[in-house]
């Protein structure tokens, strides 16, 4: 079954779009040749927290 969104969930959805686009244009330059996958999930990280959000899969158990 399809769930339609209502104004205020897409608004949600939209604003959650932005902010993962705009770490993907802050991690850009970071990501090169013998930078480990831990210092970029570092940075993402401290960017996530800094604009106050939560990454879905983070304490996923």
């Amino acid at each position: 079954m399809i769930k339609i969104k209502n104004s205020t969930e897409i608004g949600k959805m939209r604003k959650a779009g932005k902010l993962a686009a705009q770490l993907l244009d802050y991690i850009e330059p970071f990501v090169k040749e013998d930078v480990s996958t831990l210092y970029l999930n570092d940075l993402c990280e401290e960017f996530t927290q800094k604009h106050g959000a939560i990454s879905a899969p983070l304490n996923y158990n």
